[in-house]
């Protein structure tokens, strides 16, 4: 991985550290004595089918209180409450019926040179560009709506920065972009992928199997994770 570009004086990414962290609910075990650090600045991709737990352990990420273990952010347990500096960017996420300059901003204003950046990151640029009125389209492509959502997310500079299936609607050559637009950037990210190939630009690659995490796999070495998902 190359170097990476800090986006604000005094920014700091968030670490990250799952303690043999567990979740059960309703006597169910959902998530098993995972262990797992989070490095500041890193992208971590977790695969994994549907109903292995790969919600259950963002969600640890974004505050969630686990009922065995700890989740420590900057090593400090703040079971409770929520971690300051997260941003959580969902499958269905939250747009208004307004020009795409407004979604992105919510009310703030930003450089337009800012919302170009954003959006390259969740790679819209071109098709935002394309649009007749640009930045000034009202919102109707319901393609752009993920990456909309996670262009202001980079807007708003997190700390850590959790994408729960927000690329997984995307085609592969796209999700790719996303996720090596998201390794460029020093914000730790959390994310599910839609296709193990797509992981490639991840520093570690992290498989669920029934609740139960593997040991990290470097992004040089996703071979192993790959082949147990498949």
């Amino acid at each position: 991985m190359g170097g990476k570009n800090r986006q604000l004086d005094g920014f700091t990414p968030m670490r990250v550290d799952f303690e043999r962290a567990s979740v059960t609910r309703a006597g169910h075990r959902i998530l098993a004595g995972a262990t797992l650090t989070l490095k500041p600045g890193t992208l971590t991709v977790v695969v994994g089918s549907t109903g292995s737990g790969k919600t259950t352990l963002l969600d640890l990420a974004a505050g969630l209180a686990p009922t065995g273990g700890v989740v420590k952010f900057d090593g400090i347990d703040v079971r409770g409450q929520h971690p300051t500096g997260v941003t959580v960017v969902t499958a269905t996420p939250f747009l208004v019926a307004a020009p795409i300059r407004d979604n992105l901003g919510l009310g703030a204003t930003y450089p337009e040179t800012d919302l170009w950046d954003a959006l390259r990151v969740a790679a819209a640029d071109e098709e935002v560009r394309a649009l007749p009125d640009g930045l000034d389209t009202s919102l109707a492509d319901d393609s752009l709506r993920c990456r909309l959502a996670l262009a202001r997310a980079v807007l708003r500079r997190p700390r850590l920065l959790i994408l729960d299936d927000a690329t997984t609607g995307l085609d592969a050559a796209t999700e790719l972009r996303v996720l090596e637009g998201l390794a460029a950037l020093d914000v730790t990210v959390l994310a599910t992928a839609g296709r193990l190939p797509s992981a490639a630009p991840a520093d570690q690659v992290v498989l669920l199997e029934a609740g139960r995490l593997s040991a990290p796999e470097a992004a040089t070495r996703p071979a192993n994770a790959y082949a147990a998902a498949g």
